[in-house]
């Protein structure tokens, strides 16, 4: 259930706060939970209950009464994921509610309203009829977009502060400002909590005297990562976070979405399955998971799907009904002690930084985060210029051998200045930590060796699975590394192709043969041959 909707009508912009990249507080306390009859009672677009009133028609029925305060009472729209929207009237803000089914937030708002005017519930089937109206009602709407923390209109970038006072940060090529009036929706899940309310002239300095990341090259992967993670649309690399028992692992990822998405989940054991990938996304904005142990397949896909953006299918939101493909696009942080980034299609999106047990700062966490609330204004505000900066990104021309997430790269590359960095700095750093996990990928594992071994080759994947099972006959550890038929190691290879054309191994399938004799034929060749 989402809570805490807002959009921001546009107002004045008396009470605004500006900066320009050309240069400490507490983060707000974090929103509480509350019962959903308690928070309307105290919003502002409760009306205050009066004596039951008579109905205007005597004709008039309870879904009849339901649906005129719909259409006199809230703005119903279509997002642009084709979802029913109701926003609400709150002061000079409004609050988007998703139109769902009777136990939605939407429902329970207007059978509260129904309560305030009538002085008694309305009944399920009034209820349930009076959605399926408000819904064609929200088709006749305007579409608009519907955000959840970042949103972008035309050059401008939006970030929700997730402060009570609907405070949002607007972001251009000139600087950031806080303003009161973007022309933008958001929306807050149950689990969104503030963002620190930056302060201008900031620094990151700080923020590496509190974490356990020593090595300069890894403070630059994550500064990156952390820029990338504030803009609307992705690609999102992978932040994965390897170190001893110990190492500050989870304390990490916690501070890094709390400068990007803080949330009262902060971090969660690895998910079990796919949905459980698609139901985090609908409801956070960056995915944090801890105590990885071992990746699946499936889920490999789900990360790898997320980093790109990808459609997930399943029954449609808010809804217990059809079937609905929403596309989502997030920033990940995954923390493990483990190599268990073992699927080369997963680990060619990754960035793997390490967490130095001997670089850390703090035996209790409470002082850790005491430290953080003080300098995190600054830290996020640092952010936010590199963010600016950023956005002048089309002025920025990578060269030709730039690996896989190249807009990443691009967009890191224009904030160079803003971080005092030297040009080209970010990228050099970038390919190399590319490179090394290639590198890592093909030693470590048996099966990239199996198929180096074979090459070259020419035939059908029974013949390339044949040939690996005579070279790991003498190796049980090889043996285990080959799949057992022929179609699963030509789906393995498709996936180890990153890490085999990093070792200058070409891959090409190909079809031969006429009419009923056409056959696919897997070629390996080397550049050096």
């Amino acid at each position: 259930m989402y809570t805490n909707a807002s959009i921001i009508n546009p107002v004045n912009r008396s009470a605004q706060t500006e900066h320009h990249p050309s240069g400490n507080g507490d983060i707000s306390q974090p929103l509480q939970p509350s019962h959903l009859l308690q928070k309307l009672s105290e919003r502002a677009y409760a009306v205050p209950r009066t004596q039951a009133k008579p109905k205007p028609n005597a004709c008039a029925t309870q879904e009849d009464d339901l649906i005129e305060i719909a259409k006199s009472e809230a703005e119903l729209f279509m997002s642009t994921e084709k979802q029913h929207y109701a926003a609400v009237q709150e002061g000079n803000k409004r609050i988007p509610y998703p139109v769902g089914d009777a136990k939605g937030e939407f429902a329970e708002w207007l059978c509260y309203r129904y309560f305030q005017d009538w002085d008694r519930a309305p009944k399920p089937p009034a209820v349930k009829g009076a959605l399926q109206t408000i819904k064609m009602h929200c088709k006749e709407g305007q579409k608009r977009a519907v955000e959840l923390r970042v949103g972008q209109v035309d050059d401008k970038i939006y970030i929700d502060l997730g402060t009570p006072e609907m405070e949002v940060v607007e972001v251009d090529r000139q600087g950031w400002r806080i303003i009161s009036d973007p022309p933008i929706y958001f929306w807050r899940s149950g689990y969104t909590q503030p963002l620190p309310r930056p302060q201008p002239g900031g620094s990151l300095d700080p923020l590496w005297d509190l974490l356990p990341i020593n090595s300069p090259e890894h403070q630059k992967l994550i500064t990156g990562w952390l820029i990338n993670a504030l803009w609307p649309t992705g690609p999102y690399p992978v932040l994965f976070l390897r170190g001893q028992p110990g190492a500050g692992k989870t304390v990490t990822s916690k501070i890094l979405r709390s400068l990007c998405d803080p949330q009262s989940a902060s971090v969660v054991n690895v998910p079990r399955e796919q949905r459980d990938v698609k139901s985090a996304a609908a409801n956070a904005r960056v995915l944090a998971y801890d105590n990885l142990g071992k990746l699946s397949d499936p889920l490999s896909d789900a990360f790898c799907a997320l980093a790109t953006g990808a459609g997930f299918g399943g029954r449609k939101l808010y809804t217990n009904d059809s079937q609905h493909v929403v596309n989502y696009s997030r920033p990940i942080i995954l923390a493990g002690i483990e190599d268990i980034v073992k699927n080369n299609d997963l680990l060619d999106r990754c960035i793997v930084c390490y967490a130095d047990k001997s670089m850390k700062k703090h035996t209790a966490e409470e002082d850790l985060w005491r430290e953080f609330k003080q300098c995190a204004p600054q830290i996020f505000g640092a952010l936010l210029d590199a963010l600016s900066a950023s956005l002048n990104r089309d002025e920025v021309v990578l060269p030709e051998n730039t690996p896989r997430m190249a807009d990443f790269a691009k967009k890191i590359t224009a904030a160079e200045s803003s971080l005092g960095w030297r040009e080209g700095e970010f990228l050099e750093v970038y390919n190399e930590h590319h490179h090394q996990a290639m590198r890592e990928c093909i030693e470590d594992d048996p099966l990239a060796q199996m198929i180096m071994e074979c090459v070259p080759f020419e035939g059908t994947a029974t013949a390339l699975h044949e040939q690996c099972r005579r070279i790991a006959d003498n190796d049980p550890g090889r043996q285990q590394a080959l799949p057992k038929l022929p179609n699963d190691l030509s789906g393995k290879l498709r996936k180890l192709e990153p890490a085999l054309q990093f070792k200058g191994i070409k891959i090409d399938r190909r079809t031969k043969g006429r009419a009923n004799e056409k056959r696919s034929v897997i070629v390996l060749a080397s550049d050096n041959n």
